[in-house]
C-alpha cells in the first residue's frame, strides 16, 4: 500500500444519544494497525446526552498519535444521512471510510477495507457487520442479515452488490458527486446511493467489524415500528423510484412472501423476535409496492 503513504484517510461517525457505544468505537478505531494518515470526523446528529465530552476525551488522545479529530454539531436533528453529507464536505481526505456509532472494528479492519482502493479511483468497497450476540440482537439492515450466519452481509439488488452503509469505503469525489439522500433509511439508502454512482462495489471478507447493539436496548413497540417504517419506505422507494410493471410487481411480491414465512418459520423454530421484525419489515414493503400505504410530502433524489 505504497500509494497510501501520500493519502489521508478520513473516517466519518454519525452519531446520536449514544456516548457509551460512541466511546468503544473510538476506541476501536484508535488501535488500527495503520500506519498512514487518517482523520476522524464526528458528525454529532443534535445529540442530548455526554456525547461532546466523549468526543473531547478522545480528541486529546488521537491528537496525541498525531490524528486529528473534527466534531460537528447539527443545529436539530437531521438524520444519519445528512449527518454523513456534511462529513463529505468537510472531510479533507482523499479516501472516505463511513462507520456507525454502534461498530467494533479490530486491529485490521481500515487497513483491509481500503486496500484494494490504491489502484481503482472507481470502487467501493464493503465489509461484513457481525453481530455479538444473535439470540438478543438483530442485523440493522433486515434484507441483508443472515438467518443462518448472523452476519449482515451486501445484498444484491439489480445484479448489483449493494454497500453497507455502517462498513464501506471509497474516493471523496464518488461521495461529493453523489451524496446520500437525507430523506432515506437503510436498507434502501445504499441501494439509492449506488444506483446514482454507478460504480463497482467489491466485497471484502477481511474487513468485518462487529456490531455492538444489543435488541434489549430497544423496547419492543419501538423495533416494531422501526421494521414497519422501514419496509414500508422500501416498498414506496421501489413503486416511485423502480416504476415497476404490475408484472415485475407480482414476481417480487412472491419474493417478499417467501421472505415473510421463511421468517416466521426461524422465529417459532429459535423464538427470537429478529425473524418477526424482517416479516413484519416485508408486510409493509409489500403493502407500499401496491401504493396501500401513503407518503405525503416525500421527495427523491433523481439519477444522473
Amino acid at each position: 500500500m505504497k500509494n497510501f503513504s501520500n493519502k489521508i484517510v478520513s473516517i466519518i461517525i454519525p452519531t446520536r444519544n449514544r456516548s457509551n457505544i460512541l466511546n468503544e468505537c473510538l476506541k476501536g478505531i484508535m488501535n488500527q494497525n495503520f500506519p498512514y494518515k487518517m482523520e476522524i470526523i464526528i458528525v454529532d446528529d443534535f445529540s442530548q446526552d455526554d456525547t461532546q465530552k466523549v468526543v473531547f476525551y478522545w480528541k486529546k488522545k488521537f491528537e496525541d498519535k498525531k490524528i486529528k479529530l473534527n466534531y460537528v454539531r447539527n443545529s436539530s436533528s437531521k438524520g444519519a444521512n445528512f449527518s454523513r453529507n456534511i462529513g463529505i464536505k468537510i472531510a479533507n481526505g482523499e479516501i472516505i471510510v463511513f462507520v456507525d456509532d454502534d461498530i467494533l472494528p479490530p486491529p485490521n479492519w481500515l487497513h483491509n477495507l481500503i486496500k484494494n482502493l490504491e489502484n481503482d479511483r472507481k470502487l467501493c468497497t464493503t465489509g461484513p457487520v457481525i453481530l455479538k450476540t444473535w439470540k438478543n440482537s438483530i442485523g440493522k439492515h433486515g434484507e441483508g442479515a443472515s438467518l443462518v450466519t448472523h452476519v449482515t452481509r451486501p445484498v444484491k439488488e439489480f445484479n448489483k452488490i449493494v454497500p453497507i452503509a455502517s462498513n464501506m469505503a471509497s474516493y471523496k469525489e464518488i461521495f461529493e458527486n453523489n451524496l446520500f439522500d437525507p430523506m432515506l433509511h437503510p436498507p434502501v439508502e445504499e441501494i439509492d446511493w449506488l444506483l446514482r454512482s454507478n460504480i463497482e462495489v467489491k466485497f471484502v471478507p477481511e474487513a468485518f467489524v462487529f456490531h455492538n447493539k444489543k435488541i434489549n436496548d430497544l423496547k419492543f413497540n419501538k423495533l416494531v415500528r422501526l421494521a414497519w417504517k422501514r419496509g414500508s419506505e422500501t416498498g414506496w422507494w421501489y413503486r416511485v423510484k423502480i416504476k415497476m410493471s404490475f408484472k415485475e410487481k407480482i414476481k417480487m411480491s412472491f419474493t417478499m412472501l417467501s421472505t415473510i414465512f421463511r421468517s416466521l418459520g426461524h422465529a417459532i423454530i429459535k423464538e427470537c423476535i429478529g425473524g418477526v421484525l424482517i416479516s413484519l419489515s416485508e408486510f409493509a414493503k409489500l403493502l407500499a409496492l401496491f401504493g396501500l400505504l401513503k407518503f405525503k410530502n416525500r421527495k427523491i433524489k433523481s439519477w444522473k
